[in-house]
Protein backbone atom coordinates (compact mmCIF):
# COMPACT_ATOMS: atom_id res chain seq x y z
CA UNK A 1 0.00 0.00 0.00
CA UNK A 2 3.18 2.48 0.69
CA UNK A 3 4.58 1.54 -2.53
CA UNK A 4 1.16 2.08 -4.30
CA UNK A 5 0.88 5.67 -2.35
CA UNK A 6 4.85 6.77 -3.11
CA UNK A 7 4.13 5.45 -6.81
CA UNK A 8 1.37 7.61 -6.98
CA UNK A 9 2.69 10.50 -5.39
CA UNK A 10 5.67 10.19 -8.11
CA UNK A 11 3.55 10.28 -11.06
CA UNK A 12 1.55 13.34 -9.74
CA UNK A 13 5.08 15.28 -8.86
CA UNK A 14 6.72 13.76 -12.01
CA UNK A 15 4.11 15.82 -13.94
CA UNK A 16 4.73 19.08 -11.75
CA UNK A 17 8.62 19.14 -12.61
CA UNK A 18 10.47 18.18 -16.14
CA UNK A 19 12.44 15.15 -16.85
CA UNK A 20 16.41 15.82 -16.12
CA UNK A 21 17.37 13.10 -15.52
CA UNK A 22 18.65 10.62 -12.59
CA UNK A 23 18.95 13.84 -10.32
CA UNK A 24 15.61 14.54 -11.06
CA UNK A 25 14.40 11.10 -10.17
CA UNK A 26 15.66 11.30 -6.97
CA UNK A 27 14.36 14.63 -6.05
CA UNK A 28 10.60 13.16 -7.17
CA UNK A 29 11.49 10.04 -5.35
CA UNK A 30 12.20 12.49 -1.70
CA UNK A 31 9.13 14.46 -2.75
CA UNK A 32 7.03 11.94 -2.75
CA UNK A 33 8.45 10.51 0.50
CA UNK A 34 7.85 13.93 2.18
CA UNK A 35 4.85 14.26 0.81
CA UNK A 36 3.58 10.98 2.62
CA UNK A 37 5.40 11.53 5.76
CA UNK A 38 4.13 14.89 6.05
CA UNK A 39 0.44 12.93 5.08
CA UNK A 40 0.96 10.80 8.11
CA UNK A 41 2.33 12.99 10.44
CA UNK A 42 -1.11 15.21 9.93
CA UNK A 43 -3.07 12.07 9.97
CA UNK A 44 -1.79 10.65 13.43
CA UNK A 45 -2.07 14.56 14.86
CA UNK A 46 -5.83 14.48 13.69
CA UNK A 47 -6.39 11.04 14.69
CA UNK A 48 -5.53 12.57 18.48
CA UNK A 49 -6.92 15.17 18.49
CA UNK A 50 -10.15 13.77 17.38
CA UNK A 51 -9.43 11.66 19.99
CA UNK A 52 -9.09 14.21 22.71
CA UNK A 53 -12.07 15.98 21.20
CA UNK A 54 -14.13 12.50 21.72
CA UNK A 55 -12.99 12.35 25.48
CA UNK A 56 -14.01 15.36 26.51
CA UNK A 57 -17.20 15.07 24.56
CA UNK A 58 -17.71 12.10 26.54
CA UNK A 59 -17.00 13.45 29.80
CA UNK A 60 -19.22 16.86 28.89
CA UNK A 61 -22.12 14.28 28.69
CA UNK A 62 -21.34 12.73 31.41
CA UNK A 63 -21.15 15.98 33.46
CA UNK A 64 -24.51 17.03 31.69
CA UNK A 65 -25.94 13.76 32.76
CA UNK A 66 -24.67 14.67 36.20
CA UNK A 67 -26.04 18.20 36.79
CA UNK A 68 -29.27 16.55 35.87
CA UNK A 69 -29.31 13.72 38.60
CA UNK A 70 -28.17 17.15 41.33
CA UNK A 71 -30.80 19.55 39.61
CA UNK A 72 -33.30 15.91 40.66
CA UNK A 73 -31.79 15.83 44.27
CA UNK A 74 -32.18 19.82 45.00
CA UNK A 75 -35.88 18.71 44.64
CA UNK A 76 -36.04 16.24 46.83
CA UNK A 77 -33.87 17.67 49.19
CA UNK A 78 -35.95 20.71 49.15
CA UNK A 79 -38.83 18.82 49.96
CA UNK A 80 -37.41 17.09 52.68
CA UNK A 81 -36.09 20.50 54.13
CA UNK A 82 -39.29 22.15 54.22
CA UNK A 83 -40.71 19.20 55.69
CA UNK A 84 -38.24 19.37 58.92
CA UNK A 85 -38.38 23.26 59.00
CA UNK A 86 -42.10 22.34 59.07
CA UNK A 87 -41.93 20.16 62.18
CA UNK A 88 -39.64 22.31 63.89
CA UNK A 89 -41.27 25.42 63.57
CA UNK A 90 -44.73 23.04 64.97
CA UNK A 91 -42.55 22.56 67.77
CA UNK A 92 -41.92 25.65 68.54
CA UNK A 93 -45.71 26.08 68.41
CA UNK A 94 -46.19 23.48 70.62
CA UNK A 95 -43.77 25.08 73.23
CA UNK A 96 -45.73 28.62 72.93
CA UNK A 97 -48.93 26.98 73.69
CA UNK A 98 -47.62 25.19 76.67
CA UNK A 99 -45.97 27.99 78.13
CA UNK A 100 -49.31 29.99 77.36
CA UNK A 101 -51.09 27.64 79.85
CA UNK A 102 -48.63 27.84 82.35
CA UNK A 103 -49.24 31.61 81.97
CA UNK A 104 -52.84 31.39 81.93
CA UNK A 105 -52.38 28.94 85.39
CA UNK A 106 -50.44 31.71 86.88
CA UNK A 107 -53.42 34.61 86.18
CA UNK A 108 -56.49 31.87 87.27
CA UNK A 109 -54.51 31.20 90.44
CA UNK A 110 -53.58 35.41 91.07
CA UNK A 111 -57.41 36.03 90.26
CA UNK A 112 -58.43 32.96 92.96
CA UNK A 113 -56.32 34.84 95.70
CA UNK A 114 -57.39 37.87 94.47
CA UNK A 115 -61.19 36.96 94.85
CA UNK A 116 -60.46 34.93 98.05
CA UNK A 117 -58.72 38.40 100.02
CA UNK A 118 -61.69 40.03 98.69
CA UNK A 119 -64.72 37.78 100.21
CA UNK A 120 -62.39 37.34 103.61
CA UNK A 121 -62.29 41.32 103.90
CA UNK A 122 -66.31 40.93 103.05
CA UNK A 123 -67.09 38.57 105.22
CA UNK A 124 -65.49 40.76 108.29
CA UNK A 125 -67.23 43.82 107.03
CA UNK A 126 -69.87 41.83 107.47
CA UNK A 127 -69.40 40.62 110.64
CA UNK A 128 -68.33 44.09 111.98
CA UNK A 129 -71.97 45.34 110.17
CA UNK A 130 -73.58 42.90 112.25
CA UNK A 131 -72.44 42.98 115.20
CA UNK A 132 -73.26 46.79 114.98
CA UNK A 133 -76.53 46.58 114.37
CA UNK A 134 -76.93 44.11 116.98
CA UNK A 135 -75.61 46.72 119.45
CA UNK A 136 -77.77 49.79 117.28
CA UNK A 137 -80.97 47.57 118.35
CA UNK A 138 -80.45 46.56 121.45
CA UNK A 139 -79.34 50.50 122.56
CA UNK A 140 -83.08 51.21 120.92
CA UNK A 141 -85.11 48.70 122.91
CA UNK A 142 -82.96 50.11 126.12
CA UNK A 143 -84.05 53.92 125.34
CA UNK A 144 -87.52 52.09 125.57
CA UNK A 145 -86.82 50.96 129.34
CA UNK A 146 -89.26 52.87 131.34
CA UNK A 147 -87.62 51.37 134.19
CA UNK A 148 -85.05 54.07 135.02
CA UNK A 149 -83.30 52.05 137.76
CA UNK A 150 -82.81 49.01 134.93
CA UNK A 151 -81.65 51.78 132.49
CA UNK A 152 -79.18 53.12 134.65
CA UNK A 153 -77.87 49.50 135.34
CA UNK A 154 -76.64 49.28 131.62
CA UNK A 155 -76.25 52.56 130.50
CA UNK A 156 -72.74 52.91 131.72
CA UNK A 157 -71.83 49.51 129.68
CA UNK A 158 -74.05 50.67 126.24
CA UNK A 159 -72.48 54.05 126.59
CA UNK A 160 -68.62 52.28 126.63
CA UNK A 161 -69.85 49.73 123.87
CA UNK A 162 -70.96 52.58 121.61
CA UNK A 163 -68.17 54.34 121.85
CA UNK A 164 -65.68 51.86 121.56
CA UNK A 165 -67.75 50.39 118.51
CA UNK A 166 -67.88 53.66 116.62
CA UNK A 167 -63.89 54.37 117.51
CA UNK A 168 -63.14 50.47 115.81
CA UNK A 169 -65.59 51.12 113.17
CA UNK A 170 -63.72 54.38 112.27
CA UNK A 171 -60.41 52.43 112.11
CA UNK A 172 -61.31 48.98 110.60
CA UNK A 173 -64.65 50.26 108.23
CA UNK A 174 -64.59 54.30 107.84
CA UNK A 175 -60.84 54.52 106.44
CA UNK A 176 -60.55 50.62 105.06
CA UNK A 177 -59.54 50.11 101.81
CA UNK A 178 -59.70 47.02 99.64
CA UNK A 179 -56.73 44.55 100.36
CA UNK A 180 -56.30 43.81 97.07
CA UNK A 181 -56.21 45.35 93.77
CA UNK A 182 -59.79 44.31 91.05
CA UNK A 183 -56.94 44.79 88.49
CA UNK A 184 -53.94 41.51 87.52
CA UNK A 185 -51.07 43.83 87.83
CA UNK A 186 -48.88 41.71 85.78
CA UNK A 187 -47.34 42.40 82.55
CA UNK A 188 -46.82 39.75 79.88
CA UNK A 189 -42.42 40.51 78.76
CA UNK A 190 -42.59 38.93 75.40
CA UNK A 191 -39.98 41.24 73.69
CA UNK A 192 -36.85 38.53 74.33
CA UNK A 193 -39.02 36.13 72.50
CA UNK A 194 -40.19 38.30 69.55
CA UNK A 195 -36.55 39.18 68.93
CA UNK A 196 -35.68 35.24 69.39
CA UNK A 197 -38.64 35.32 66.55
CA UNK A 198 -36.97 38.02 64.62
CA UNK A 199 -33.37 36.44 64.46
CA UNK A 200 -35.02 32.93 63.68
CA UNK A 201 -32.64 32.05 60.55
CA UNK A 202 -31.04 29.40 58.30
CA UNK A 203 -27.19 29.20 58.89
CA UNK A 204 -25.21 27.95 56.46
CA UNK A 205 -23.61 24.20 57.01
CA UNK A 206 -20.32 23.49 55.98
CA UNK A 207 -19.97 20.60 53.59
CA UNK A 208 -17.47 17.95 54.48
CA UNK A 209 -17.63 16.47 50.92
CA UNK A 210 -17.50 17.88 47.01
CA UNK A 211 -20.84 17.98 45.69
CA UNK A 212 -22.24 15.28 43.57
Amino acid sequence: MRSLKIRSMKEQTHRSIPSGGLQAQRWVDLRAETILRDGNYWLTELSHNLQQLSEKARSTTEFIQRLKGMSDKVTDTCIEFERLVTVQCEALIAAINARRDVLLDVIRSDKEAKIRTLKDQQASCTGKLQQTTGLIQFCIEALKETDSAAFLQVGSMLINRVANTDMTWHQEVTNAAPRVSPIIDLTLDDSSVIRAIDNLNFIQMKRKYPYG
